[in-house]
């Protein structure tokens, strides 16, 4: 059986490998084919399958560990290796049959999830004809599937509409060429649309499903990580990478000063501003601050194989606020530290404003809003109710 420290130990070993390909990468605006191989070779988008599927069915700290190394190197990788675990993760929970079809010959299928309910559905035999377009299907490029949001209307034209995920083969949409972008850009997160496919109703899963908790007794796999409410997941795994990027940045930016001799002065180096070196410590400091918040966040879903049951609305509001207010300690470090760093860090072949651009790109996640993940979460403090809708 597989180790957490084993797979986090392969991801470190490919940071070399896919830091090298990260210009090749953003030029072709999606990850080269030899990386999406190393990662599967490494079964590094396996941590949250379910053993009997042939995952590791490892913890939340695992998959999101992967993400952050690999981010280090390549911002775009740790994104897609992120949503490609947690992609998988959705998948596993599908109808039985349905996973039995995903999963009989890969442990690993690939889907890019435009999760943003954009469709619309009608009721066609025994499936639903689907039309819409969706924005944002990161690493559509590689993987076999798309799981597209959309609504099934009231049959009587009155209360709310029926919010379904639907799984699409990639062949049968149209990508789109929309993702031209000035960071993020390898990621391949184009646009794809149909029009009136049809979609079995097995492959049409109710959204509600899995974007509440379950309580352990009735998780699949018999394991609770599989009863876990979606948006806490999702906005945690969405951060990992971008806390990745921002400890490459900190590292960098630390072997940097000890390289860099000043441009007009007597041969001094970096190291020794203290201007530069009080960057640093507030640098490291913040992001020490933010990763703890983060890690508190992550144990605390892990917890639930210890007993804890599921996190409820209170915590789950809670989540949404941290992973904001982290991603953005995380944003205001590389920041500062690229500011420090001199007008050669924006030559294009330099790692760190490729990680600039990468953090300002991936901070636009819409779970990332800090307006609305505090309202979010001071509204509920304050014992109102939440919008109808609330990504939590």
């Amino acid at each position: 059986m597989t180790t957490s420290a084993e797979l986090i130990d392969r991801a470190a070993s490919l940071v070399p490998v896919i830091a090298k390909r990260a210009d090749d990468a953003e030029r072709g605006r999606t990850l080269p084919d030899e990386t999406i191989a190393d990662l599967r070779e490494a079964e590094l988008l396996s941590a949250l399958v379910p053993r009997e599927l042939g995952g590791h069915q490892l913890d939340y700290r695992t998959h999101t560990m992967i993400a952050r190394i690999l981010a280090r190197g390549c911002g775009s990788t740790g994104w897609v290796t992120s949503f490609f675990g947690l992609h998988a993760w959705i998948l596993s929970l599908w109808p039985d049959a349905t996973v039995r079809e995903l999963f009989a010959n890969d442990p690993m299928p690939l889907a890019s999830g435009p999760f943003a309910p954009n469709g619309k559905a009608v009721a066609d035999g025994d499936g639903y004809r689907l039309t819409g377009r969706w924005s944002w299907a990161t690493g559509v490029h590689h993987g076999p599937w798309v799981m597209a949001g959309g609504m099934i209307p009231p049959p009587d034209g009155h209360g709310p509409p029926d919010v379904r995920l639907f799984l699409l083969p990639t062949e049968d949409v149209v990508v789109h060429d929309t993702w031209h972008t000035d960071g993020m850009r390898a990621t391949g997160s184009d646009d794809v649309s149909a029009a009136e496919l049809l979609v079995p109703e097995d492959r049409a899963f109710r959204l509600g499903t899995i974007r509440e908790a379950r309580p352990a007794v009735a998780a699949p796999y018999g394991d609770p990580i599989y009863g876990w409410p979606m948006v806490p997941v999702l906005a945690l795994g969405a951060a990992a990478p971008l806390l990745g990027i921002a400890e490459g940045v900190l590292e960098a930016y630390r072997a940097r000063l000890s390289e860099r001799v000043m441009t007009y002065s007597p041969g001094t180096k970096q190291r020794d501003v203290p201007g530069a070196r009080l960057r640093l410590a507030h640098a490291t400091a913040e992001l020490h601050a933010a990763t703890l918040a983060f890690d508190d966040a992550v144990a605390r879903l892990d917890a639930v194989r210890d007993g804890a049951p599921p996190p409820d609305l209170a915590e789950r509001v809670r989540i949404r606020w941290t992973v904001a207010w982290v991603v953005g300690v995380c944003r205001r470090v590389v920041t500062e530290l690229v500011a420090g760093s001199g007008a050669s860090a924006h030559r294009l072949d330099s790692p760190l404003q490729r990680a600039l651009r990468d953090i300002n790109t991936g901070s636009g996640h819409v779970v990332f809003d800090q307006d609305t993940s505090a309202e979010l979460f001071t509204t509920h403090m304050f014992g109102d109710e939440l919008p109808i809708g609330s990504l939590v």
